[in-house]
């Protein structure tokens, strides 16, 4: 069964939010057949036919008879048209940049790009246009556009922004301490925001000039146990063998979560009253994915 096969009978049975945080653990590479129970979801087979970078339509109708076709190529959206008699295309260079846009109502817009793909030019049908310069590392440098407004940047010699200024006379500046870590913003308007970092580098400590400030704690593993902040909000983090076990927030919100002996979760439970399972076969691959929200959505996958 090859990918677009699976794509049409996904799109058969229907897809859900809740859908993707079980498919996202699965090898595509590897994926014979998948079977899906549940109602139609169309933006979640748009996001199916992008992550499986696909050749192929997709169309959607609803009850009172309105239709909407999307076509891919390799994943990359080109052809869009309704039964509204509107339609749009989209042309993409050999690396798959976005390179034309055009409808049906006569508007279009050009993006042009240099050395890495780097945006370099744009331009649209009503005659505004934008521009891109960039340093030798690739980092942007300088921007204007056809309303005479431009941007420039200036960086270190790692690579790290310390500087920025526009046309309207507004600036920023940054400061870093060892390792590149981010120690001090200031603008042009008196804002400013300050970072404090422990020995390893974890971020424990951030405030700003309005009087807002957040704290961060560690465990010895560095795993993330305590957050609170100026407002009274707090949130806390259990562990075992440097998997995340439990949370709960200020909020009176909490989740749990389980694993087998390799790490692989096999149950999520929050206090929404949300529960999902996941089931793996002797090799860890994902064969089984079940919901138990506000509606059950059970996902079965073969492997070739």
């Amino acid at each position: 069964m090859n990918k677009t096969e699976i794509l049409v009978n996904a799109c058969e049975n229907g897809l859900n939010d809740y859908f993707q945080s079980g498919f996202n653990k699965v090898d595509l590479n590897k994926v014979e057949k998948i079977t899906v129970y549940d109602e139609v979801d169309y933006n979640n087979l748009k996001w199916l036919a992008k992550k499986m970078k696909l050749t192929l339509s997709i169309q959607y109708k609803k009850p009172d008879d309105y239709w909407k076709r999307i076509k891919y190529d390799n994943g990359l959206k080109t052809y869009f048209e309704s039964s509204k008699k509107y339609w749009k295309k989209w042309g993409y260079d050999e690396s798959g940049l976005k390179t034309y846009h055009e409808d049906s109502n006569g508007y279009w817009k050009k993006w042009e790009y240099g050395e890495n793909g780097l945006k370099t030019y744009y331009e649209r049908s009503d005659g505004y246009w934008e521009k891109w310069e960039y340093g030798e590392n690739g980092l942007k440098t300088y921007f204007e556009d056809s309303d005479d407004y431009w941007q420039k940047w200036g960086y270190d010699e790692s690579g790290l922004k310390t500087y920025f200024e526009d046309s309207d006379d507004y600036w920023q500046k940054w400061e870093y301490g060892e390792n590149g870590l981010k120690t001090y913003f200031e603008d042009s308007d008196g804002y400013w925001e300050k970072w404090g970092y422990d020995e390893s580098g974890l971020k424990t400590y951030f405030e700003k000039s309005n009087g807002y400030w957040q704290k961060w704690g560690y465990n010895e593993n560095g795993l993330k146990t305590y957050f609170e902040n100026s407002n009274g909000y707090w949130e806390k983090w259990e562990y075992e063998n440097g998997l995340e076990t439990y949370f709960e927030n200020s909020n009176g919100f909490w989740k749990k979560l389980r694993y087998n002996e390799n790490g692989l979760m096999t149950y999520y439970e929050n206090s929404d009253n949300e529960k999902r399972k996941w089931e793996y076969d002797e090799n860890g691959e994902l064969i089984y994915f079940t919901n138990f929200a506000k509606r059950d959505i059970k996902i079965s996958i073969e492997y070739k």
